[in-house]
């Protein structure tokens, strides 16, 4: 992605250098370690601007990878319920789960 240092800058400030999907606090990350996630992906028409850019952590970014953030979200929503299964498969009685929020939908910016 080409996305100058200031820029980059000003989305990790915006975004408090919190992961908009997970919460993870990177403020202690090296810079080039901290990811830019395009929230709607470029391969689905996604623009290298500022709107649609957030921070992200190395993990969530690779696993959003070119997803859209529905399509995401039920796959997250999906690994999560297999561990439930394999939980109450040992006894321990967890309820599958229906919805996932992310990170800036209970306290970020869209």
């Amino acid at each position: 992605m080409s996305v100058n240092k200031n820029k980059k800058i000003d989305i990790l400030k915006r975004d408090n250098y919190i992961c908009q999907y997970c919460g993870k606090n990177l403020i202690f990350e090296e810079l080039e370690k901290i990811h830019l996630d395009h929230f709607i992906s470029k391969n689905l028409g996604g623009l290298s601007e500022k709107e649609n850019l957030k921070t992200s952590c190395e993990k969530c970014n690779c696993s959003k990878n070119y997803k859209d953030i529905e399509e995401w979200r039920l796959e997250l929503i999906n690994k999560i319920n297999e561990r439930i299964e394999f939980l109450n498969y040992y006894g321990i009685d967890i309820e599958k789960i229906t919805n996932y929020k992310f990170y800036f939908e209970n306290y970020g910016k869209l």
